[in-house]
């Protein structure tokens, strides 16, 4: 990773950053530790079973994962975007 921006706002509590690799690919972090955040953590963990998902499913990839019990991370393709009103609106949605 050559850079980093953190994402305020968001769903849930946990880290969110845009990253730059060092490859020159971008992508979207997201992070939480189970000793401070135990059901964001466990949302992660079933999320990443995203990387099953079909190739043509209109979703961000998943590039990787990382787990080591405690912290749980997920990286996915950035795709442009903001994050959207709440309650959500209809046209945001399309």
């Amino acid at each position: 990773m050559i850079a980093a921006a953190g994402q305020p706002g968001g769903f849930c509590e946990g880290l969110a950053a845009r990253v730059r690799l060092a490859d020159g690919r971008a992508a979207f972090v997201k992070a939480a530790q189970s000793a401070r955040a135990p059901a964001v953590a466990a949302f992660h963990r079933r999320e990443a079973i995203s990387e099953r998902l079909p190739a043509q499913a209109p979703v961000p990839r998943l590039l990787g994962t990382y787990d080591d019990g405690d912290w749980i991370a997920l990286a996915f393709e950035e795709v442009d975007g903001r994050l959207p009103a709440q309650p959500w609106r209809g046209g945001e949605l399309h």
